[in-house]
């Protein structure tokens, strides 16, 4: 990523900090090389064909860093078309590969297995087939759709944005947090049970720049303390703080060190 690139989207985040909340502190990209150059965002794993998934409204899929689920009133989440007779080799050719795609109004749920602070995905909102499979009919006939995505942090949100992408054309959803989250919660807010598809996915996981702040808030606190007890206790790598390959009393001693020094 170039540096000058590196500090266009720093400033932005800092002036966004100072913003109401209401502006979400999100920066978005509707261009996917743009956001990857600013970003330096990685590619997380082409879906697979798998078709629709066990579970109904209680599927689930994990692959790369993330973890797909969806909420009601959706009722189904697909995975690929899965050569579905009824569906075709692909759902649209406006997203590149395998297709995500969501029974009734769209919701999305994607978990993330570490804090990240930039996503992007590929989304298409076709109004006539490209394959076979009509996203629309007289039950479910086509509407421009607004979509909000909210991104969330344990449990509490931590920004809000809304988007709205051309029909019939391969689009990109991309922005950049102030506030590292791990999940977001896409939501159709209108519309009908047309049908929109969700691409791949690129990442970002966020760069914590102090070494005690295990949690990537900001700060070196008890809750720091205890996240290097649970990755000590359960052997996690990351509780390895001086890099020798052991995680030790020797681990323990040094992140001390360095929670004392704080950040």
């Amino acid at each position: 990523m170039p540096l000058c690139n590196r500090a266009a989207v720093a400033v932005g985040l800092a002036l966004l900090a100072r913003e109401s909340a209401a502006l979400a502190q999100v920066v978005q990209y509707t261009d996917r090389a743009t956001f990857l150059a600013d970003t330096g965002a990685s590619a997380e794993p082409l879906w697979p064909n798998l078709g629709r998934l066990d579970g109904g409204a209680s599927a689930a899929y994990h692959l790369g860093n993330l973890t797909l689920s969806i909420s009601p009133p959706s009722s189904e989440l697909w995975i690929g078309s899965g050569g579905y007779p009824s569906v075709g080799p692909d759902w649209t050719t406006f997203v590149a590969g395998n297709d995500i795609a969501v029974s009734g109004r769209e919701t999305l749920n994607v978990d993330f297995d570490v804090l990240v602070m930039a996503v992007g995905f590929d989304f298409a909102e076709p109004t006539h087939a490209t394959v076979q499979y009509p996203p629309c009919s007289t039950l479910c006939p086509c509407a421009n759709s607004n979509f909000s995505v909210t991104l969330y942090r344990e449990g509490s949100p931590v920004g809000q944005f809304t988007y709205n992408r051309p029909d019939d054309t391969a689009a990109f959803v991309g922005f950049v947090s102030v506030d590292p989250f791990d999940r977001i919660e896409v939501r159709e807010l209108d519309g009908t049970c047309d049908d929109e598809y969700f691409g791949r996915f690129w990442t970002l996981a966020a760069a914590c720049t102090c070494p005690a702040d295990l949690n990537c808030d900001g700060l070196a606190d008890f809750a720091d303390y205890l996240e290097f007890l649970n990755f000590y206790d359960a052997e996690d790598p990351r509780a390895d703080v001086n890099q020798d390959g052991l995680i030790d009393f020797a681990d323990y001693l040094e992140f001390l060190n360095l929670y004392e020094a704080g950040c």
